[in-house]
């Protein structure tokens, strides 16, 4: 019995690189199929007698990381200079899943064209092993499962001959151990149930003059302008971007919300344009796949908000000209802020034992440092919730209404507090291995 295949080893990763978004779920099945496959590539490293994979590369990327890798042998591997430096490899390396040769003062590729030799990528396989030993930081062990994807796939494994063989056997053994000991870790901590937003009786909604909602066709978007209408709380536009499937008919009446511990999950078959047909929300409806193309940007000069509510396609980031516009940009992001900054986040807090959480801030030029309006924790979800789609969508839905809700009451928002730059974390797509592995922590069911 063969069992499942595991896909993100396949094919030449150097030129047809995984993105590793939303990847599906499959449960121990999948991580059985991870061990197949590194277990077949550990076999394959003592089965080697080719003299080929010399491991001569004058880049300077090679040197740089040659000279992290001595540093994290000494007493004190950790020193400051050297994990900046690393971490600003990995950096480059999550966002590209590529190494340049050489990189310019402000971190862009010298020579775009130049990323392929095998000893760069298996210097940071070997970098990152040993930084996830020491500090217990998840950043290294997802940049270590990326990089040694690409080590042992079909466009790169050829070429390991029998000295970089030992090196890669010495490597899948500590990515091992790493995940092994990742597996046993600590949980999701502890939250309390979400109180329930009280309904408050009105003759009609609140109309946010000045507030629109950017929204797309994603489980988010959904998320919002179903708990805002929910709630009374109706944007004075929805800039609706994407093509756009035709109101549904059949779901003109809505329907009850079902709450998990507090939290009211999203309809995910209704769509943003019944809800806002439903609800009497105003359309702008603009064929844009992103809020940085033109007709989105001129959209936004016409309708002139000062406030925009942001819940466009997963992964985007807001470009400088849409900042420039005057409008400032309402993001809800899952994670607490400053510790959790970047992508896929609820899944490192509940490998860290920590509840998810969503902070509110305005979106700056810099990924997720922007000044915080409000905090809030979550229960940890259980197995039979879509993590990526019902409940992240949810828990931010939940947190937006809160902070409205306030600022329909007060008439502004509250002062942003302002981020320290030097200080918290920002996380890359988490890896398929270790969603699984935070997922399969959780409890089955749990209607507490």
């Amino acid at each position: 019995m063969t069992g499942l295949p595991y896909p993100y080893a396949s094919g030449d990763l150097l030129e047809r690189r995984n993105t590793y978004f939303y990847t599906p779920f499959g449960g121990q099945d999948f991580l059985s199929s991870w061990r197949r496959q590194r277990t077949t590539a550990l076999a394959a490293c003592a089965a080697s007698r080719s003299a080929g994979g010399a491991t001569e590369d004058s880049a300077p990327i090679v040197r740089t990381l040659r000279q992290i890798k001595e540093a994290l042998r000494s007493p004190a591997p950790f020193t400051a200079d050297a994990r900046i430096a690393l971490d600003r490899i990995l950096q480059r390396f999550e966002v590209s899943k590529r190494l340049h040769d050489n990189y310019t003062a402000a971190w862009r590729p010298a020579d775009p064209a130049r990323y392929h030799g095998l000893e760069r990528y298996l210097l940071l396989a070997e970098a990152l092993a040993q930084a996830a030993a020491s500090t217990a930081d998840l950043r290294y062990s997802n940049g270590l499962l990326k990089c040694v994807d690409t080590l042992t796939s079909d466009g790169m494994a050829p070429t390991i001959g029998q000295a970089s063989g030992v090196r890669l056997r010495n490597v899948l053994e500590r990515e091992r151990d790493l995940l092994d000991r990742i597996a046993s870790g600590a949980r999701g901590g502890p939250a309390q149930a979400v109180t329930p937003i009280p309904p408050t009786p009105r003759a009609a909604p609140t109309v946010l003059q000045g507030v629109g909602l950017i929204a797309a066709p994603t489980a988010r978007s959904q998320a919002y302008i179903q708990a805002l209408a929910a709630n009374g709380l109706h944007p004075e536009f929805v800039l609706l971007l994407g093509e756009h499937a035709a109101a549904d008919a059949a779901s003109a009446a809505a329907r009850p919300a079902r709450l998990w511990k507090g939290v009211p999950l999203a309809d995910l078959d209704e769509s943003v344009m019944t809800t806002c047909r439903r609800a009497g929300i105003r359309i702008q409806a603009v064929e844009a796949a992103s809020v940085n193309d033109a007709p989105a940007l001129e959209a936004i000069r016409r309708l002139r908000p000062h406030t925009l509510i942001y819940s466009g396609a997963g992964g985007q980031i807001v470009s400088s000209e849409a900042l420039d516009l005057g409008a400032r940009f309402l993001h809800m992001h899952a994670g607490r802020i400053p510790d959790y900054r970047g992508s896929t986040t609820i899944y490192y807090a509940l490998l860290n034992g920590e509840p998810p959480a969503v902070t509110a801030i305005f979106l700056d030029a810099r990924i997720d440092t922007g000044g915080i309006l409000a905090r809030r924790h979550y229960p940890a979800p259980d197995r039979s919730i879509d993590i990526d789609r019902t409940y992240d969508a949810s828990i931010r839905a939940d947190t937006l209404v809160r902070l409205l809700r306030d600022y329909a009451a007060a008439g502004s928002f509250p002062r942003p507090q302002p981020q320290r730059q030097d200080e918290g974390t920002t996380y890359f797509v988490i890896h398929p291995v270790l969603k699984h592995l935070a997922i399969l922590g959780l409890p089955e069911h749990d209607n507490g």
